[in-house]
């Protein structure tokens, strides 16, 4: 867990996480975070920082075993935070369109086809 931490803190800084929520029932406990930060660190140990900010949410599910942590699973929202610090970028507007021109004859295609068989029955 240290490791963890270090390596986020060598890339975010000022990383911040805040509890918005907190559930237990039985040996599980539930939390919904908040993480805000700014990129000064190599990012991933090899992107250049960008100073970007970022903010996201995510999920962290902890089974309790003896009083100590025995699992943990999250749900994050990476491609938020990627999008954010200009890892990756949205797609373009010609890449829409490409995916629109297959798109539409294909749901044409099928809706022609539903009304076929309406009219046999």
């Amino acid at each position: 867990m240290r490791g963890t931490v270090q390596w986020l803190i060598s890339q975010f800084p000022d990383l911040t996480f805040e509890i918005e929520a907190i559930v237990a029932d039985g040996d599980l406990v539930v939390a919904r975070v908040r993480s805000r930060g700014t990129n000064m660190g190599r990012l991933n140990g090899f992107l250049p920082p960008s100073g970007k900010e970022f903010e996201y949410a995510q999920s962290h599910w902890f089974r309790v075993a003896d009083g100590k942590l025995a699992e943990h699973w999250a749900t994050r929202d990476d491609l938020s935070a990627m999008l954010q610090l200009g890892v990756v970028t949205p797609p373009r507007f010609g890449a829409l369109l490409r995916q629109l021109r297959w798109a539409i004859p294909y749901f044409l295609r099928r809706k022609r086809l539903g009304r076929q068989g309406a009219k046999r029955s």
